[in-house]
């Protein structure tokens, strides 16, 4: 099944990444993990956290849009590293910057050579507005992803609720 939707987001892609237009930007905002199935009292707060963005335009109403994150904590001889892939399609609402964005999302977790994934799914609504009609884009984005539970690595299901600030750019093509 991973394999099938990654072929189709390949599909999606090539098109548009044969004429080497992208879009790379930098967010920054917070997130909210909560809705821990099994730890009612937990809730993570994280700000200010960052975000890597790629993007692909697709059509007149579509682009391709990957967020990209990675923390690295470290403290003795012990370390963690968390990088999540968050792929999506960006609908495109008219010619005033709104979209929807639907999303699968990724995470791979590491702790003193131990690792494991999780997959979650979700949407978010946003505004990309071009700056003077030049090539940088101001962006805000308010998103909602469920991630799923994984009985095999003991990880329960929760939300994550994240706010984006962001500026992006169009480059080549």
């Amino acid at each position: 099944m991973k394999r099938a939707i990654l072929l189709a987001v390949l599909l999606l892609v090539a098109p548009s990444a044969a004429r080497a237009q992208l879009e790379v930007g930098l967010d920054a905002g917070f997130v909210l993990h909560t809705g821990y199935e099994n730890s009612d009292n937990v809730t993570q707060l994280s700000i200010p956290t960052g975000w890597g963005r790629v993007g692909l335009p697709l059509g007149g109403v579509l682009d391709f849009e990957t967020l990209l994150g990675f923390n690295r904590i470290g403290s003795g001889g012990s370390s963690a590293s968390q990088l999540t892939f968050l792929p999506g399609l960006n609908f495109l609402l008219g010619d005033d910057g709104a979209y929807l964005r639907g999303e699968v999302a990724v995470t791979r977790t590491a702790f003193d050579g131990e690792s494991q994934s999780q997959f979650g799914f979700g949407g978010a609504v946003g505004l990309k507005k071009a700056i003077d009609d030049g090539p940088v884009s101001f962006r805000l984005e308010g998103a909602f992803v469920r991630w799923l539970e994984d009985q095999d690595t003991f990880q329960e299901a929760f939300n994550q609720i994240r706010i984006l600030v962001g500026i992006s750019a169009r480059v080549g093509g």
